[in-house]
């Protein structure tokens, strides 16, 4: 009787222990516990200030920097991001685009049945002050309750100010008034403690600093594109200049660490998104770009764990072959995917402890220009890539190597902004023989090609990125078998002579024409050899932008470099840019 007593005792300890095991773990896959390797918790219980807590000018409101440093402040900061930043008209907009007042704002939450944008907590999750959430797996803005905000210095027209970016500033915000306490801090805790105790945000942590900015300029719910809300690029190193800057980033070689740990975390989130549209069966036009997107910074990345974890480009390369092999079942490609977000994470993690030096920077510029062929032919976001790298990374050269020909290869660079005009009138034919040029002055790469398969067939769009560059070599070639066009210019009577009786009597021999369709020259000459082939390209590449002056762009005066239109300053160079004429 005792041993059937024990029996039972112990049968139902061990099914209260499972059970309360599976509870705790179900409970930290509901709560995002399971990614707290891969991006950060929320800090809990620690209120937000606004920036009216930061602007007084003994703090960062000083009419204009102080000559003197103390340690990494300027006493200017609010002043720089009331003035310059455009985060800080995240609300109210600036010049009547981007902000929530806007017209563009009010048709897109009309097309969401949403009664108020200004209001709406989807609108201000990035327009106004927000938190930072990882619930979901990914990162995300949360939207603040009244009794998360100390409303004395609060004001939801600052938009996207101090606490959205630095964290809630309750617990730090007296401390960090003493010299060097932050870096203190930072150094004894380091930056996810200092994070999780005192809830600020260590920007100087560039995988940290690439997440808070990803958590907006990336994770955009699909309805809201399908609504006119465009998805926007972003690359760490290029968005972390210009005159709107309040912080200054130490130290040589800055620019290329920026450059790769921006890429993998961006790979990522771009993972993470394109495994939740696939999943949910959002539209197939979004899921389309959420993996043009990804292979983006896909084939950066792999370039990027070539030089500094070659496993882990292997790993890569192994899950995108499953979700290109699996692509018709969401379930697999979401599995995939969120695999490929964890390996690229482990990538930023060996990023950030890696040494950045000159070796390392060239071998990257080497590897990244050997990709103009395969990012050009993929469409116009890997294209924009492509330019956005060599320009960081070239950059980065010029600045702390000052290599004879920097301004001369800079400036052939900048050239590849020719062809990326407008995502809707991109064409790869253009895009890929001046990748090619750029190939040609950084010799010694070479490109990774990406594991077939897949949405997008890059062979179509580099078929139609060929011709420009191949005549020249292979025009001989074919011209002796096809030299009945060389007379037709004369006159079109000359032809049905020269050609055999059957191509010029196509109504009469209808059973000829299936041999002439095959070769696709015969319909070609009629209307120059070039133009049959532009007509693929424009459609492969992504969805135009939307109308107006958002899918336009303008050149920086100064350096050259080119922004959205309604971008008041160079975030390269800090120069005025000019308004785009009516």
């Amino acid at each position: 009787m005792s041993a059937i007593f024990r029996r039972k005792w112990l049968t139902f300890f061990f099914v209260i222990v499972f059970v309360g095991a599976a509870a705790a773990l179900m409970g930290d896959f509901v709560t995002g516990n399971s990614f707290r390797k891969i991006v950060n918790a929320d800090p809990a219980g620690i209120k937000y200030t606004g920036a009216g807590s930061c602007a007084t000018a003994a703090c960062h409101g000083a009419p204009a920097p102080k000559p003197l440093y103390e340690g990494d402040c300027s006493h200017a900061e609010n002043t720089v991001w009331r003035d310059k930043d455009l985060h800080s008209k995240a609300y109210t907009g600036d010049g009547g685009r981007r902000g929530l007042t806007t017209k563009t704002s009010k048709d897109i939450a009309a097309k969401l049945n949403i009664t108020d944008a200004t209001k709406s907590d989807r609108c201000l999750n990035c327009h106004g002050l927000s938190g930072f959430s990882t619930a979901s797996g990914g990162i995300s803005r949360l939207l603040l309750k009244p009794a998360d905000i100390v409303v004395k210095g609060y004001d939801v027209t600052d938009g996207v100010s101090c606490d959205s970016c630095h964290g809630p500033a309750e617990k730090y915000l007296a401390p960090h008034v003493d010299k060097q306490w932050t870096q203190k801090q930072r150094t004894a805790m380091g930056s996810q403690k200092l994070f999780d105790q005192f809830g600020l945000f260590d920007t100087k942590n560039l995988k940290f600093r690439a997440n808070v900015c990803l958590s907006c300029h990336l994770k955009i719910d699909h309805d809201l594109i399908d609504a006119g809300h465009p998805e926007l690029p972003f690359e760490l190193d290029g968005y972390s200049q210009g005159d709107w800057i309040h912080w200054r980033d130490k130290g040589a070689w800055f620019s290329s660490r920026a450059w790769a740990v921006g890429q993998s975390v961006s790979l990522r989130e771009s993972a993470l998104q394109l495994g939740e549209r696939a999943k949910a069966k959002a539209n197939p036009g979004l899921v389309l770009d959420s993996y043009r997107q990804l292979s983006a910074h896909l084939v950066m990345t792999r370039q990027v764990a070539s030089a500094v974890a070659p496993e882990l480009k292997d790993q890569i390369d192994a899950q995108m072959t499953a979700a290109h092999k699996g692509w018709s079942n969401p379930d697999e490609v979401h599995k995939a995917m969120q695999a490929l977000a964890k390996l690229s994470d482990q990538i930023a993690d060996k990023l950030e402890a890696k040494p950045f030096d000159k070796v390392l920077t060239e071998a990257l510029v080497r590897g990244v220009a050997a990709e103009g062929e395969q990012t050009g032919s993929r469409g116009f976001r890997s294209a924009e890539q492509f330019t956005m790298a060599m320009k960081a990374l070239w950059g980065t050269m010029v600045k702390d190597a000052k290599p004879a020909d920097g301004q001369a290869n800079m400036d052939k660079i900048d050239g590849l902004y020719e062809p990326l005009q407008d995502a809707g009138t991109y064409d790869a034919r253009k895009f890929v023989p001046a990748a090619r040029g750029i190939a040609a002055l950084f010799p010694g790469g070479a490109s990774l090609p990406l594991p077939p398969g897949g949405p997008i067939q890059p062979a179509a769009v580099a078929a139609g990125a060929q011709p420009p560059a191949k005549p020249p070599e292979k025009a001989p070639e074919p011209k002796p078998e096809v030299k009945a066009p060389e007379p037709k210019p004369e006159v079109k009577a000359p032809t049905p002579p020269i050609a055999q009786p059957v191509p010029p009597q196509p109504p009469v021999q209808p059973p000829v024409q299936p041999p002439v369709q095959p070769p696709v020259a015969q319909p070609v000459p009629p209307q120059q050899p070039v133009q049959p082939p532009v007509q693929p390209p424009v459609a492969q590449p992504e969805r135009p932008p939307e109308p107006g002056p958002a899918g336009k762009f303008i050149f920086c005066p100064e350096c050259g470099t080119r922004w959205p239109s309604d971008f008041k300053y160079c975030a390269k160079c800090g120069h005025k840019l000019p308004k785009l004429p009516e």
